[in-house]
């Protein structure tokens, strides 16, 4: 959420930690629908989008799903290799942690 200069400071943020884990970094852009002071400005660029479903977000914002989700790969014999899967910021300021994250 916010401006451009934060989005493209997340979308930076999210490509570094997405490279680390060689993973695809998915944007979460649902809750611009109902956000009225700045529009999503990154598709704009030539950047990779990969815009989450709705199915994939939520995973992430139930934790009942999540839990059982995890549950049944562990009995299953899945290992977790994501660790880390999203990160919610505490404030709005850089947090140098971010580029130490594994």
């Amino acid at each position: 959420m916010g401006g451009l200069g934060n989005q493209m400071f997340q979308y930076a943020a999210g490509r570094r930690l997405a490279a680390i884990h060689n993973t695809v970094l998915k944007l979460d852009i649902s809750d611009f629908k109902n956000y009225t002071l700045h529009d999503y400005g990154l598709s704009a660029f030539n950047i990779q989008e990969a815009i989450a479903t709705q199915e994939e977000i939520q995973l992430f914002k139930e934790p009942d799903t999540r839990s059982l989700q995890k549950k049944i790969k562990k009995l299953l014999g899945f290992p977790n290799k994501l660790g880390i899967t999203h990160i919610r910021e505490s404030q709005y300021h850089f947090d140098p942690a971010i580029l130490t994250m594994h």
